[in-house]
């Protein structure tokens, strides 16, 4: 045999081993068309299995980017900054993601939102309410028609701020004040990153009012209005696909979170949430 032809049987025997080797080991030798899809739905109270949702997706690399899907009218500012974040790390990894807001994507939805690369949004959605609120009710009145009294022994002055059993003082006002205006410094900044807007543009849209879909991309919070087909198509155009195939997370049935799933944060917990 010459030397010629034992080089092209070598050749031969290596891409069948390796073929076979992909094969085996269940490695795809065509990209990966998987889009995974992160659903922020009702109030967000808890951001525990989205986050770790989110992590997961991003530890995959078959994953080629995120659909975000939102309908929430917000929550938790914590929770919120949470899964705000977890979706940044997935996009510090070079992967687009890419945000439909449905019939509501209100305060913590919006600020989820900002972590998007583009974000569509449904014409007669309802977006915005950029804002903070800590909500506080007092029983005092009633208590003393009933003749009820709450006796408390506190270490300080501010220790039982917030308690339902009296008026607030003005000094007590300040102090949560002072933390819902630090609370919202950050979510302006998130918004004004996010969508690459100066802080004062954002701060003077961003008064709590609620806006259209058709209204919030003209004022440069939302990129385009459509639906959730819109959305997979501006992913696909960024990932330069024709087709992708989404990956769901599998949730399963929880009756706490079927009686629980609507409820909202109040007292102490500041909410970046739309008041009805």
């Amino acid at each position: 045999m010459k030397k010629r032809d034992i080089t092209v049987v070598i050749g031969v025997v290596i891409l069948f081993v390796i073929v076979v080797f992909f094969a085996g080991s269940g490695v795809s030798l065509r990209p990966s068309k998987e889009v995974g899809v992160v659903r922020v739905e009702g109030a967000i109270g808890s951001s525990a299995q989205l986050v770790k949702w989110i992590d997961t997706l991003r530890k995959n690399k078959k994953i080629r980017g995120i659909l975000l899907y939102i309908n929430s009218p917000g929550g938790g500012a914590v929770a919120s900054d949470e899964i705000y974040r977890a979706l940044v790390r997935f996009k510090n990894t070079n992967r687009p993601i890419v945000a439909y807001i449905s019939s509501v994507g209100a305060s913590g939805g919006y600020y989820v939102a900002c972590a998007a690369d583009k974000i569509v949004i449904n014409p007669s959605s309802i977006t915005g309410s950029i804002g903070v609120i800590a909500e506080f009710p007092e029983f005092d009145g009633l208590l003393k028609k009933v003749g009820v009294k709450m006796r408390v022994i506190k270490s300080g002055k501010h220790k039982d701020i917030g308690s339902p059993f009296r008026e607030m003082t003005e000094s007590e006002r300040r102090v949560i004040q002072n933390l819902i205006n630090q609370t919202y410094e950050t979510f302006v900044e998130v918004v004004a990153k996010g969508r690459g807007l100066p802080v004062d543009s954002v701060k003077s849209i961003g008064d709590g009012r609620i806006y259209s879909g058709k209204e919030a991309v003209k004022l440069g919070l939302c990129d385009t209005t459509g639906d959730f087909n819109t959305a997979k198509e501006v992913i696909k155009q960024i990932l330069g696909l024709k087709n992708i195939r989404l990956v769901e997370r599998k949730k399963p049935f929880s009756f706490k979170d079927l009686i629980f799933k609507s409820k909202l944060p109040f007292g102490m917990v500041l909410s970046y949430r739309m008041v009805p």
